[in-house]
Parts: C-alpha cells; structure tokens; sequence
C-alpha cells in the first residue's frame, strides 16, 4: 500500500513548478530531467503500449508482447524480468529510447514529489527515493500551492475508496488539488465529494 514518501539529504532540480503543473494540467507531456536515472525501468512497471504506439512495436520483439487484459484489441503490455527490469534496458540504457511507448514518454515521477504519495513498496523503493530527492523552484505562492496538494495527498491516503496502486492515487490526487482550485474551497467535505465524483467517472468508463 503506498504511503508518503521519505524525504532524502540528496537533492535533484525538479525544474519550475509551474511549468511542471501546466504539462500534467494540459496533458502536453513531460520533460524529465532524468539525468542517468533508470529508476522507473527497473522497479517492476508493466508498460502499456497502445495502437497509437506504432513505431515502438516495430521495435520490441513480439514475444514480449501481451494482450493487455480488459482492452480492446490492439492493447499490449511489456512484461519484467525477475529482477523487476524492462527487457529494453541494455547496459543501463534504454535500446528503444527514441522509439519509447507514449506510456514511457508520459511517466513522471516528480507527480510523487508534489503529491507526497510514494509510488509503492519495496518493489518501488528506486522510485521512492528518486522522487524523494525531487526539489521544485517555487515562489511563495507555489509553495502554497504544493502544501495544499500534499494535504490532499495526505487525505486521500487515509481514505478507504482510493485507489491501491501508487502511480493512480498520485495522479488522483492531482486531479482532486485542481477541482478543489476550481471550487475555492478546500473543505473536507468538498474534498470528499470530489473524490466520489471522480471515483464514479473512472466506473462509468468502458
């Protein structure tokens, strides 16, 4: 089960805040400032690799290739070895990395850093620890602005109905900081209605 992240003595620059918060809140990407970090390729991810992802499936053997369960067809998920590392890491480095899935192109894992929720357990300590050396550029009203949605994190931790995978409730957590920016109102009880509104569109999806 996840819990708050540790924070370390070691520190890596996350890049602007803002900036950050623009690309998650308009789904236009990220830039990662991974650095020689291979944390999230070897921490047991299953990669999920859509009909969009065209050009990396020319470039991934097929027998590393799975129906993604309750997907429509086309939908694929690259599996792990026993070590919990991608089959595209060759000597420390991604051998696909320009032809990469959307999936990979889109994990972040500064979301665990802003949210304050570790991406998992034991499994995920390599990502745990990276994220918790994450260290935003904030101006005063960032500051603000990253205590709320760690409240938040910290709220939707303790809930019974939030979801059990880390990578889930960090982003849930984000989406629930920002209906909460839109309503003005940080209350418990708009907090709680918001989660049951989000809960219930993730059920009503095909």
């Amino acid at each position: 089960m996840p819990e708050l992240i540790p924070s370390r003595d070691v520190t890596h620059a996350a890049g602007s805040f803002s900036v950050w918060l623009e690309q998650q809140q308009t789904a236009r990407g990220s830039d990662v400032p991974c650095g020689s970090c291979t944390a999230c390729c070897e921490s047991g991810y299953f990669v999920h690799i859509t009909p969009e992802d065209g050009d990396a499936l020319t470039h991934i053997p097929e027998a590393l290739l799975f129906k993604a369960p309750a997907r429509p067809a086309g939908h694929y998920v690259m599996g792990f070895d026993a070590r919990g590392r991608c089959p595209m890491l060759e000597d420390g480095q991604c051998a696909i990395y320009e032809h990469r899935p959307q999936t990979c192109r889109d994990f972040d894992c500064r979301v665990f850093a802003a949210t304050g929720i570790a991406a998992g357990g034991d499994d995920k300590i390599r990502v745990n620890a990276r994220a918790g050396q994450w260290q935003f550029s904030l101006t005063d009203a960032e500051q603000i602005e990253l205590s709320q949605m760690q409240r938040v994190g910290a709220w939707l931790l303790a809930q019974p109905d939030a979801p059990s995978n880390g990578t889930q409730l960090a982003l849930l957590s984000l989406e629930l900081w920002g209906d909460l920016v839109d309503a003005g109102d940080f209350s418990t009880e708009v907090l709680r209605a918001a989660l049951t509104r989000r809960i219930q569109q993730r059920g009503s999806r095909p």
